[in-house]
């Protein structure tokens, strides 16, 4: 469940002695200064947990947790149990007291789950495609062979702030894990096994990248490392909610549309929703280049209000894409991990998402 991770630990009373050293910096335009280390896992390779210890007294660690603790790049996901533990190791290396570790601030955190899609040949393929808007459509889509993003603005700009809450990512793993060189072999042997089954993995991701996107989405007592095992089954309650708000595209209600509206989205039916997109962007014409690009957003914005506006009962993308998220997530329960609400939160057409733990504060957390 949880994978990258920024933590943030102050009076460290441990040691760095099972770390690897790797270097001193110094900013010279804004004057902080920081020694940088590796914790690296016995048997992981590549694997590791940056840590940078600052002049000031403040420590953070960096990194995939999950691949920390599986030693690679794998299709498992962090149970409770299982984070639990790899804080224990981390403890236990940096020869702090857990409740030490517990103590530390999350500022930025990962939550996704790896859900098997099924033998359908072009399904993870199909979804992908199919993927239009996250949320209320402010975030950016981009398409990066088998990865779609769906990021701020300035993510895909070089040379923009990048001042960004909650971000999106929606990957094939097999593909990933395929020419991954984190990867252990095993594992890459196992996903061509699955490949040749026609069996898929989609890796869906959602990142909190600051305080503010915890308390937007209803975590707001999420603030330190025991916070998330408090919380742990809200993580589940909260990715199952955010999955339902992802608008993903198979077919139109025309029946509310206008004869104009209509005839603008003619198109789609013969052809995937990226390139019909870049097809009517093409259309666009202006005397300016900031005109053109003005009249290319525009176009863009339109198209993604009509799909989100008049979403057919016949979307089995979005269909097949939420019942094998529910498929998943019982089966998880099953193995025991502890939430409710799943249904209610990936079909019921509700503004916030619903807790089962009672502890949450807050507007989104209410029930």
């Amino acid at each position: 469940m949880i994978d990258n991770v920024k933590i943030t630990l102050y009076g460290f009373s441990g040691s760095f002695k099972n770390c690897e050293y790797v270097r001193y910096f110094k900013s010279k335009k804004f004057g902080y200064e920081y020694n940088g280390y590796r914790l690296n896992r016995v048997g992981s390779g590549r694997t590791h947990l940056e840590i940078r210890e600052y002049a000031t007294g403040r420590m953070t660690i960096k990194g995939s947790l999950k691949k920390w603790y599986f030693k690679g790049n794998t299709r498992a996901d962090l149970t409770k149990s299982e984070f639990i533990e790899v804080l224990e190791i981390i403890a236990k290396k940096l020869k702090i007291p857990f409740d030490e570790i517990c103590r530390g601030a999350v500022t930025n955190c990962e939550i996704g789950q790896t859900v098997k899609i099924g033998k359908t040949k072009d399904s993870v393929d199909s979804i992908l495609r199919s993927l239009v808007a996250y949320g209320d459509g402010r975030l950016r889509r981009k398409q990066v062979g088998t990865t779609v993003y769906f990021l701020e603005k300035g993510e895909f700009e070089e040379g923009k702030k990048k001042d960004r809450t909650k971000s999106l990512k929606i990957y094939d793993k097999v593909e990933e894990i395929l020419v991954s060189k984190d990867a252990p072999p095993a594992e890459k042997r196992r996903m061509e096994t699955f490949q040749k089954l026609g069996i898929k993995f989609l890796r869906i991701e959602f990142t909190l990248n600051n305080k503010r996107a915890f308390r937007q989405s209803g975590l707001r007592n999420v603030n330190t490392l025991g916070d998330l095992i408090t919380y742990f089954s809200n993580l589940y309650e909260f990715w199952a909610y955010e999955i339902k708000r992802i608008t993903v595209y198979s077919a139109l209600d025309e029946k509310k549309m206008s004869a104009k509206d209509i005839a603008f989205m003619s198109d789609l039916k013969k052809y995937e929703y990226p390139l019909f997109v870049e097809m009517k962007k093409g259309t666009c014409e202006s005397d300016t280049e900031k005109g053109l690009k003005s009249a290319k957003s525009k176009v863009a914005r339109k198209i993604n209000n009509l799909i989100v506006k008049n979403p057919s009962m016949e979307n089995f993308r979005r269909t097949l894409l939420r019942w094998n998220v529910l498929i998943h997530l019982q089966r998880k329960r099953k193995r025991g991990e502890e939430f409710l609400f799943l249904a209610e939160n990936l079909f019921v057409d509700k503004e916030k998402v619903r807790f089962s733990n009672p502890c949450f504060t807050g507007t989104a957390g209410k029930k």
